[in-house]
C-alpha cells in the first residue's frame, strides 16, 4: 500500500526536490528493523540521561521512584481495572469479566 504509493510519488517527482529526498529517507527507513530502534537508540539515551544525573539527586528521587514502580503499577492496575469492570459493558449489556478489565488496565 504505502510502498506502491511511494514509488510511485518517486517516479514522477523531480530528483532535485526536497519532498523527494523526505520520500527517499522515509522509504530506507521502511527497511530498518524495528527491534533495532530499541536495541540502538534506546541505550544511547537511558545511557544520556543516567550519567548526566548527579548522585545526589538520584539518591534524592530513589524511594518515589521505586514507590511507583512497585505498589503505584499494582495499585493503578487494581483501580483501572476495577473502574473499567464498573463502567464498561459488551453489547448484551453485562459487565467486563476480571480478566478482561485487568487485561484492559494492564494495556492502559
Amino acid at each position: 500500500g504505502v510502498d506502491v504509493l511511494m514509488k510511485h510519488l518517486l517516479d514522477h517527482m523531480p530528483e532535485d526536490s526536497d519532498f523527494s529526498v523526505l520520500l527517499h529517507g522515509r522509504q530506507s527507513l521502511s527497511y530498518l528493523d524495528p527491534h533495532a530502534l530499541f536495541y540502538i537508540i534506546l541505550p544511547v539515551l537511558l545511557y544520556e540521561g543516567a550519567s548526566g544525573m548527579p548522585w545526589h539527586v538520584l539518591r534524592k528521587v530513589l524511594p518515589s521512584s521505586i514507590l511507583l514502580a512497585g505498589p503505584g503499577v499494582v495499585l493503578n492496575l487494581v483501580l483501572t481495572g476495577t473502574i473499567s469492570m464498573s463502567f464498561l459493558v459488551d453489547s448484551a449489556g453485562n459487565a467486563l469479566p476480571w480478566k478482561v478489565a485487568f487485561l484492559l488496565a494492564t494495556i492502559l
